[in-house]
């Protein structure tokens, strides 16, 4: 019984979704300048924040040197602020900023509107 339900969902599924899928072009979400960080700045900020102990601070020094965290690494603006604003609103706006600025490049890229889009 259980292997004949399990066969008519797994039949059900591939093909519910064997939808082909084809890679047209690619969009890669650049953030502004004003969003560059060094490690060092980093750190100053982290610390200027009050909310990390020296320890931890240690620690967040040892990933970002293994981290492969550069002079030139872009991190939200949020954290470039002082304080630092860590707010679940200030993590959507990231969010936003980053799915959507991808989206609307590859739009422009390819020439495509959304509603030539299949759902």
């Amino acid at each position: 019984m259980w292997c004949a339900s399990i066969a008519f969902i797994v039949t059900f599924y591939q093909k519910k979704c064997s939808k082909k899928v084809y890679l047209v072009d690619f969009a890669c979400y650049k953030p502004f300048p004003n969003g560059i960080c060094s490690k060092e700045l980093f750190i100053k900020q982290t610390k200027s924040g009050g909310n990390f102990k020296d320890e931890s601070i240690d620690f967040q020094k040892k990933i970002l040197d293994r981290s492969g965290f550069g002079d030139k690494t872009y991190v939200p603006e949020s954290l470039l602020k002082i304080p630092q604003n860590t707010s679940i609103v200030e993590a959507r706006k990231e969010t936003e900023s980053v799915i959507f600025g991808a989206i609307d490049e590859l739009l422009m890229k390819t020439k495509m509107k959304v509603d030539d889009i299949e759902k």
